[in-house]
């Protein structure tokens, strides 16, 4: 990672490069269904990156089960 896609922890942003990364690492490891890529998807963005917030997620899943696939639309919500 250069210093250009590297996510700023303290203030909580992240540049688009390395948000694509992220959700191209959880795609191609999101074996297990849309629970599963949900799972990472908080532990990268709020536990590991701290980009947002749990409740944000949370608010994302419960949105996204409306629309039909809600791991990808989870994804949408949170990208």
């Amino acid at each position: 990672m250069t210093v250009a896609t590297k996510p700023d922890v303290e203030t909580g942003h992240i540049s688009l490069p390395a948000l694509t990364l992220e959700f191209l690492k959880i795609g191609a490891a999101g074996f297990g269904g849309g629970m599963a890529i949900i799972a990472l998807v908080e532990h990268e963005l709020v536990k590991k990156r701290r980009v947002i917030e749990a409740d944000e997620v949370a608010h994302g899943v419960a949105l996204s089960q409306i629309l039909g696939p809600f791991s990808f639309n989870t994804a949408l919500f949170t990208g």
